[in-house]
């Protein structure tokens, strides 16, 4: 599975379902939006924690852009509410409550 990642309309990485792999950064090199979005066109998406990090211009350091801001997903599977995908828990237990779940496309 592979799922593709904007900011704003431009495509900015993509990321590759591995079973072992809990952590799938993509760096964006400096791109500007107000919207982050993640797509996978061939079946239903569970999120544990989205992180989006930016900064101002000429200031060190990232700061975590993403916790509790608005949030929506196309549709929603078992419960999965999209709110959960940025609530700041990145456990990725289905059977905690924390996982954002879409259903199938």
């Amino acid at each position: 599975m592979v799922q593709k990642v904007y900011v704003g309309k431009n495509l900015c990485g993509h990321i590759i379902w591995r079973p072992s792999k809990k952590v799938y950064p993509v760096a964006c090199n400096g791109a500007k939006g107000s919207v982050v979005k993640i797509v996978n066109d061939y079946d239903y998406l569970q999120l544990a924690e989205v992180q989006v990090f930016g900064g101002t211009s000429g200031v060190k350091g990232l700061s975590l852009l993403s916790q509790g801001r608005p949030t929506k997903q196309d549709s929603v599977g078992w419960g999965g509410q999209p709110s959960r995908a940025v609530d700041g828990n990145t456990n990725g237990n289905w059977n905690r409550g924390t996982s954002s779940h879409t259903r199938h496309p």
